[in-house]
C-alpha cells in the first residue's frame, strides 16, 4: 500500500543540512531518497535514480517518518565491543607481551589463540572465538605471527656454508676461463 507522507519546511532543512555534512554513503543515499520524496518526485522516479527498490525507499521514509535522521543511520553489524573491560585487556596485554605460557602453567614456548582463549577463559570468564583474539591482539596492537615449520636440513649455518662454497666454485670458474 502506498501512503502519501507530508514533510514541513522544517524537515526539509534538516535532511538538506544532514546530505551536506553526512560521510557515510549508504546514509547518504537514504538522505537523498527521503530528500527527493520531499521534492514531491515520484517515488517510481527516485527508484530508478537511486537503483533501489520501492521497498527500501518506502522503509527508508517511514523510518525517517518514525524516527527522524536517527532513523536512517546504519545498523548492520554487530556490538564489536569487547567483553574485557580496559583493564583485563591491559593484562593480558602485558602477559602476552611480557611472559611466557610456561608463566600460565601452559606446557608450551609461545602463545597461541587456543591458549588464550583458555587463558581470558580461565581468569576472566569470558569466551573468545579464536577470531575473535586475533581481532583482541589487533586492537591492542600486539603482532603476531603464525608459527613456521623449520626444516632442520635448512638451518641457517648450512644456508651460510652452501653459499660460500658456491661463491668460492664461481671464482674457480672464473679462473679457469681467463
Amino acid at each position: 500500500m502506498y501512503v502519501k507522507y507530508e514533510f514541513s519546511a522544517l524537515e526539509i532543512t534538516e535532511v538538506e543540512n544532514a546530505l551536506k555534512i553526512e560521510k557515510n554513503l549508504v546514509v547518504k543515499e537514504r538522505l537523498q531518497a527521503v530528500y527527493m520524496t520531499m521534492q514531491n518526485l515520484k517515488r517510481r522516479e527516485v527508484v530508478k535514480y537511486i537503483n533501489r527498490s520501492r521497498f527500501f525507499v518506502g522503509t527508508w521514509i517511514k523510518r525517517y517518518k518514525d524516527d527522524g535522521i536517527e532513523g536512517l543511520q546504519e545498523q548492520r553489524g554487530g556490538d564489536n565491543k569487547s567483553y574485557l573491560t580496559p583493564e583485563q585487556e591491559a593484562f593480558v596485554k602485558d602477559i602476552v607481551v611480557h611472559s611466557f605460557p610456561k608463566d600460565c602453567n601452559y606446557n608450551a614456548v609461545t602463545w597461541s589463540g587456543y591458549l588464550l582463549v583458555d587463558l581470558i577463559e580461565n581468569m576472566f570468564g569470558k569466551t573468545y572465538s579464536r577470531d575473535g583474539i586475533y581481532a583482541l591482539l589487533k586492537r591492542l596492537n600486539v603482532s603476531y605471527k603464525k608459527a613456521n615449520k623449520i626444516d632442520p636440513k635448512k638451518s641457517q649455518k648450512v644456508i651460510n656454508e652452501w653459499k660460500l662454497q658456491m661463491e668460492k666454485n664461481s671464482k674457480l670458474q672464473i679462473i679457469k676461463t681467463v
